[in-house]
């Protein structure tokens, strides 16, 4: 619209303004959205204040942050019945607006541009081309989008809960422990504990991400261990990181022989002591995290002994709530393999365990 000498709002009424400050294209719209509030019984600066510090970068992402913050300060400006009443103005000088923001005048001023053109405010002015008096900052268009706000943070929250509870299905419900008074058929549960073996070292077969300390117990079989045969740097380092994994997990330490657990403490484990390590990870699994089959298959050929490691520290670190969900975030890193040693030195200065 045109800026200087002609016909602009100001409340209800046009007057003839000169110097009047740039106003984007689209202020007939905002200034009518700002007549369309008259007042809300349940409104109150409070009220504007928390849905703006909740909601407000939601719908606007692309604004900065402390466009935000002046308007919060703006609503600090205003009197609660104005809310009520419909008038909900503040005459805030710009310098004030500015020093409280962290602000020069001129990013205040430019700001306060672009939240009116955002459809937030509508700066008000006397024929005197002054923001006092009749003039000042009218935060009706504000008021009048609350639902909006309202609606945006309802989206956000049911985005998130739709989230969690995607991350819940990932979980598995196994049969209680043997024995247990939970265990709805304590014979089945026998059945799969004694062929917990073999059933679960599958999870490791024909993948990709695995070396050959656990490949050779592909096919479900149980052949004697071969010889470790540790030729290239690959299999150096998983031994080394499978090293790492008893030294950093006390609960692990529980799970195996005294005599594992000496070699692998000594740094040379023998093939049964790593396919030891590999077993008790697996019944760890089962106990204290559940995870499906599926992710967990998809995690080993993707990050090999690495997601083992990441059985671990779910299962160890303290503050841990949800060891499903933890794993299964770590599991999503594309750098497992070499955030993993930094998480398991971490584990190894605290003290404790689940198991």
């Amino acid at each position: 619209m045109e800026i200087t000498g002609c016909k602009i709002h100001a409340g209800n009424e046009a007057v003839v303004a000169k110097g009047f400050v740039k106003r984007a294209g689209n202020f007939e719209a905002v200034n009518m959205l700002a007549e369309e509030f008259a007042g809300e019984p349940g409104y109150a600066s409070i009220k504007a204040f928390a849905l703006v510090g909740m909601a407000f970068s939601l719908l606007e992402p692309d604004l900065p942050g402390k466009a935000k913050e002046v308007l919060i300060v703006l609503i600090q400006h205003t009197q609660r019945d104005t809310w009520k009443t419909g008038n909900v103005k503040t005459t805030i000088s710009n310098a004030r607006l500015a020093g409280l923001c962290g602000l020069t005048e001129r990013s205040a001023r430019r700001l306060l541009g672009q939240l009116e053109e955002h459809g937030w405010l509508v700066r008000r002015y006397t024929n005197a081309n002054q923001r006092y008096g009749a003039g000042g900052i009218d935060l009706r268009p504000l008021a009048r989008r609350l639902p909006e706000l309202e609606n945006a943070l309802v989206e956000f929250d049911d985005k998130k809960r739709k989230e969690r509870e995607r991350l819940s299905e990932e979980r598995i419900d196994l049969p209680a422990p043997s024995g247990s008074p939970d265990d709805p058929d304590q014979e089945k549960s026998f059945r799969a504990r004694r062929v917990d073996t073999d059933v679960h070292l599958n999870l490791y077969n024909k993948t990709s991400g695995l070396t050959d300390l656990v490949q050779g117990q592909a096919e479900g079989r149980r052949p004697s261990p071969p010889p470790v045969q540790f030729h290239s740097s690959r299999s150096d380092s998983d031994k080394d990181l499978v090293c790492l994994m008893t030294e950093a997990s006390p609960t692990l330490q529980r799970q195996l022989s005294s005599d594992h657990l000496e070699e692998l403490l000594c740094g040379d484990p023998s093939p049964s002591a790593i396919q030891e390590v590999s077993r008790s990870i697996v019944w760890l699994l089962r106990q204290y995290v559940r995870i499906r089959p599926e992710v967990w298959q998809k995690a080993v050929a993707k990050h090999g002994w690495a997601a083992l490691a990441a059985v671990l520290v779910a299962v160890d670190k303290r503050g841990i709530k949800n060891p499903a969900a933890y794993l299964y975030s770590m599991l999503q890193s594309s750098i497992l393999r070499k955030t993993i040693h930094h998480n398991l030195r971490a584990l190894s200065q605290q003290d404790g365990g689940h198991a």
